[in-house]
């Protein structure tokens, strides 16, 4: 019959069911086995009450943004800067709040609430999530002044070059606009107007954004949000000063710091902006077909780019814009091929087009409105619309006894004459005479990083910009200075992946991290018991390399990927 033994080891008791019987007379033991103190006896035999709810978060991604906002110190940073009173959250938390939602889950201020309660950043924080709420969110925004903007983004951005000891030997620049829905008659704000946009949204007014960004982490230096219907070369000049400006403080060991722009930021004023702060350099690009010159060197006087297969380069100084520039034209085998290819199916689309108008003019019948040479010539015109097909088509629209008649030609020469003269080529220019010619076009192409800043603004997938339900300028001015702050959270996101050895986008790093979610376990006496899911081997490595569980739950168990 089985029975308790209570066994003393080292002053504390434990518990094991025995069981025994008699052999040859003697008492031995038939087995054993060991139930533990009696505390625990008693908790496996007392049953917890079932949880009264569950409450999912998919936290891992907010996590790691909040740890980032916590290693540069965003909140202290904004609340020093823009105070307030010591009630409730604070202006730093609001924009934190506002600057992960863009990255994470990119809504309007009224359904910041509702995405919040999904999170864990309201324990985090301190609050609840209706203390965000639109009303209190814009009471804190509107006594951010831009003032106050600019202090808070020049004070993140030295701390950020302290703490990551970035060179900034080169910083990217480039400028961009974003299409708004903002009705054509609303005259209460001044920065959406009409443009070019470079979404194709030519019907809607846009707001433009230039932006100054760090060519190694790809993190915000600078940003000047302007109107609409401003061209980039008239808001570089506007701005170059206080870039300068910004530069000059974060310069600290450094010889001269070096801008890289492209073409659209051309002028001889801006130009001569720049030369007149001796330790702001500049790389751009001039109009190839401005420099015919250039274009016309034969490629045999080209030489290899060190590291770069396929590309070729020629060095000289020339006059460009005002002063004298040192000039490299780079020639990209591939690029060539690529463009050729682009050129050859336009060549097709047109041809096909101005085939198709000329029989539709042999076969009109009478009917309809009749053509006449000038219309004729103007829908030859749109065909040809696209660049260089004007230079490789003739056409000729006269009338006869049967009506218009479009006849056109196509010159071979001149497309071959382009290809070999103009395609793969990109010229370069720059003030660092002392610079070798790798190091110029390795620089220049760093460009394709700020690139990809808008890029991940535009397309939904990183920080977004859309949606934008604002229609004052203070407003779009918030708005453009929290998704700058969304794109610094970004860039640490980087740099800690980079540092780590992590070949992986932050956005995909992100993507691993949301669906490591908390679970917390409700009890009807109001207990919490907070676990995670199981994870991948991915994620664990992610949730050990940003350190989350300074906030999160540890984690459980890894799942085989």
């Amino acid at each position: 019959m089985a029975h308790l033994v209570k066994k003393i080891v080292k002053g504390h008791a434990y518990w094991y069911a025995r069981a025994c019987h008699r052999v040859g007379g003697r008492v031995v033991t038939a087995w054993q086995r060991y139930l533990g103190t009696a505390e625990h006896i008693l908790s496996r035999a007392v049953a917890p009450p079932p949880p009264e709810s569950l409450h999912i978060a998919h936290a891992g991604h907010v996590a790691a943004l909040y740890s980032a906002a916590q290693h540069v110190g965003m909140v202290d940073i904004v609340n020093r800067l823009a105070p307030k009173r010591a009630q409730g959250a604070s202006p730093g938390q609001f924009l934190l709040v506002a600057a992960i939602n863009r990255i994470c889950a990119p809504c309007g201020k009224v359904a910041i609430p509702a995405w919040l309660a999904k999170t864990p950043l309201p324990r985090w924080l301190g609050h609840p999530p209706e203390t965000f709420d639109s009303q209190a969110f814009w009471n804190h925004m509107n006594r951010l002044t831009p003032k106050a903007m600019r202090a808070i983004e020049q004070e993140l951005t030295a701390f950020v070059v302290r703490e990551f000891d970035l060179p900034l030997r080169t910083v990217l620049f480039d400028e961009t606009n974003y299409y708004t829905f903002i009705h054509s008659f609303n005259e209460r704000c001044a920065l959406p107007q009409r443009g070019h946009n470079k979404q194709k949204r030519t019907d809607l007014r846009q707001v433009g954004l230039a932006l100054l960004a760090d060519a190694t982490y790809q993190l915000p230096l600078f940003h000047d949000v302007y109107d609409g219907n401003r061209p980039d070369p008239t808001e570089f000049g506007s701005i170059v000063e206080e870039m300068a400006r910004r530069l000059r403080t974060l310069r600290d060991n450094c010889e001269g710091i070096t801008i890289v722009m492209d073409k659209g930021q051309n002028s001889e004023e801006n130009i001569a902006a720049l030369s007149a702060h001796d330790h702001v350099h500049f790389i751009g690009s001039l109009v190839p077909t401005q420099h015919e010159d250039l274009l016309a060197v034969p490629l045999r006087q080209y030489k290899p780019c060190e590291g770069r297969e396929g590309w070729h380069a020629y060095r000289t100084q020339t006059e460009a814009l005002g002063s004298l520039h040192t000039v490299v034209v780079t020639h990209n085998v591939e690029f060539q091929d690529a463009q050729t290819q682009c050129l050859w199916r336009e060549i097709g689309k047109a041809r096909s087009a101005l085939f198709a108008l000329g029989r539709q003019m042999r076969q009109w019948n009478g009917r309809g409105i009749k053509p006449t040479i000038a219309s004729v010539s103007s829908r030859a015109a749109l065909i040809l619309r696209g660049r260089h097909m004007k230079e490789l088509f003739s056409t000729r629209v006269y009338e006869t006894n049967g009506g218009v008649r479009l006849a056109f030609s196509f010159d071979h020469r001149a497309a071959d004459r382009l290809i070999r003269s103009l395609f793969g080529k990109t010229i370069l220019f720059t003030d660092q005479h002392s610079w070798d010619t790798t190091d110029i076009v390795e620089s220049y192409h760093s460009q394709q990083r700020i690139e990809d800043m808008f890029r991940v603004t535009k397309n939904g997938g990183g920080v977004a910009w859309f949606p934008m339900f604002h229609w004052t300028d203070h407003h779009i001015r918030v708005h453009a200075f929290y998704c700058m702050l969304a794109l610094l959270l970004r860039g640490v996101i980087l740099r800690t992946l980079r540092t780590a050895g992590i070949s992986m986008t932050p956005e995909r790093a992100l993507e691993h991290l949301e669906d490591i979610a908390e679970v917390a376990q409700i009890y009807p006496d109001g207990r919490a018991l907070i676990t995670t899911n199981s994870v991948t081997p991915i994620q664990r490595t992610l949730y050990e390399l940003f350190k989350l569980d300074c906030w999160m739950a540890p984690l459980l168990g890894t799942t085989p990927q």
